[in-house]
């Protein structure tokens, strides 16, 4: 198990082999991501990387004034999703302002971290505070917002956890560009509002200011928010609450294969040295 073998010597049936491609070892050495140990060793995936970045476009890279040569990393992607117990993805939740998406986010990411997964939510207005501080909301600055998000949460995937993003993200085009960047971990989930739901609730009296003339280029408002034409997951906030769409996502998550397994959750609250996970919650609905 585990080696490297041609069709013809490999004692092992087919459901049990697993195939990579020049294209797919290639792609990976480019990115600087290590090679699974049954394809190479580290020390000789490290020198392909070598080799590989040297035959890059080193011409562009000496005129840039850089020499980037990616690092491949002796901990894959996959070794960190099995000692995890789950797989690692990014849940890309768009939606109107007020929709619901933070509070859908932070909901489940409380619910997923409490039944033993490495989970994180990345949220629009958080990143603004910081990485991204130095954007306006020029159309340009919108995109490079996101584009700058998609890689942030690009790393965290590869290092095992699910990511819920949370982001307005309100054009096609740049969804799309988001999900380039992700590849295969990514999952748009639409938290679905209407216009006039999210004005009456309007949490940070934004639409208020919005309709004032006081913020430009206010999505839904002054500027277009486009809905997702076929999402992963579609969350209706407007018949649905907190704790109902927050339980459809771990439905949705569970029927993918990405949460633990029932059994692998007994044991990690047996090895925390919980008897149990207990969450104090209010009776009443809450409405996201």
């Amino acid at each position: 198990m585990r080696g490297i073998a041609t069709h013809k010597s490999c004692p092992h049936g087919a459901e049990l082999h697993l195939e990579v491609t020049d294209e797919e070892i290639t792609e990976q050495l480019v990115q600087g991501e290590g090679l699974p140990l049954f394809v190479a060793r580290p020390e000789i995936a490290r020198s392909l990387a070598r080799g590989v970045a040297e035959r890059l476009d080193s011409v562009a890279i000496r005129n840039a004034g850089h020499h980037i040569y990616p690092h491949a990393a002796e901990v894959s992607s996959e070794l960190r999703q099995s000692l995890a117990g789950h797989k690692a993805c990014a849940l890309w939740m768009t939606g109107l302002s007020g929709s619901g998406k933070s509070t859908i986010a932070h909901r489940l990411e409380r619910d997923l971290l409490l039944a033993g997964h490495r989970v994180f939510v990345l949220d629009g207005d958080t990143l603004r505070h910081g990485l991204n501080h130095d954007l306006g909301f020029s159309e340009a600055d919108r995109r490079e917002n996101l584009r700058r998000a998609a890689e942030v949460v690009k790393v965290m995937v590869e290092a095992g956890l699910i990511v819920i993003a949370s982001f307005i993200s309100p054009f096609r085009a740049e969804r799309q560009m988001v999900r380039e960047i992700l590849g295969a971990s990514f999952r748009e989930v639409y938290v679905e509002a209407s216009l006039a739901t999210c004005e009456e609730r309007d949490p940070k009296g934004l639409y208020k200011r919005a309709r004032a003339g006081q913020i430009p280029q206010f999505t839904g408002i002054s500027s277009p928010y486009e809905p997702p034409e076929s999402p992963d997951v579609r969350l209706d906030t407007t018949a649905y609450s907190v704790d109902e769409c927050a339980r459809q996502m771990r439905d949705y998550l569970a029927n993918g294969g990405v949460l633990r397994s029932a059994r692998a959750i007994i044991v990690w609250l047996a090895r925390s040295g919980h008897r149990r996970a207990t969450v104090s919650e209010s009776s009443k609905h809450h409405r996201a």
